[in-house]
């Protein structure tokens, strides 16, 4: 499947669990440095596909409710995957084994599969997670 011009690498967003506020942070991400968003997810993303038609570079796969389904269309894709945003430590340590750093949904960094830590409020982790996207992003620069 080819989701951007010339099959080209992106962020995958495992989206089930990715509440519209952050979905914001990411697509504005994506605007501010023209980078490749996919989302991925179970349902119908109304931001996402609005951002889509003003010409972001985001994109949305829509799966099937069947167990893991978003996991392994993300998987199957990981070849041109930069990084995800997971908030499954199960999808976090596969996507691991294929040498592919995530976040979750807090900024953190997903090393392994241990039990995730919360500290803050949520306001508080919102702009966490917004620093530890806009530096990871900041990685990609000699891809672009």
């Amino acid at each position: 499947m080819q989701f951007f011009k010339n099959n080209s690498k992106f962020i995958a967003v495992d989206a089930d669990s990715i509440e519209e506020d952050l979905r914001k942070i990411i697509i504005n991400l994506s605007k501010k440095k023209n980078i490749n968003v996919l989302f991925v997810a179970d349902r119908h993303l109304k931001d996402v596909a609005s951002a889509r038609l003003s010409g972001a570079n985001v994109a949305i796969l829509n799966v099937t409710t069947d167990f893991d389904s978003a996991d392994n269309a993300i998987l199957s894709l990981s070849e041109n995957i930069f990084f995800c945003i997971t908030h499954d430590r199960k999808l976090a340590e596969r996507l691991r084994e294929k040498n592919i750093s995530c976040i979750d949904k807090r900024g953190n960094m997903i090393s392994n599969c241990q039990n995730i830590q919360y500290k803050g409020k949520k306001l508080k982790d919102n702009e966490f997670f917004s620093k530890q996207l806009e530096d990871l992003s900041n990685t990609l620069g000699h891809f672009y």
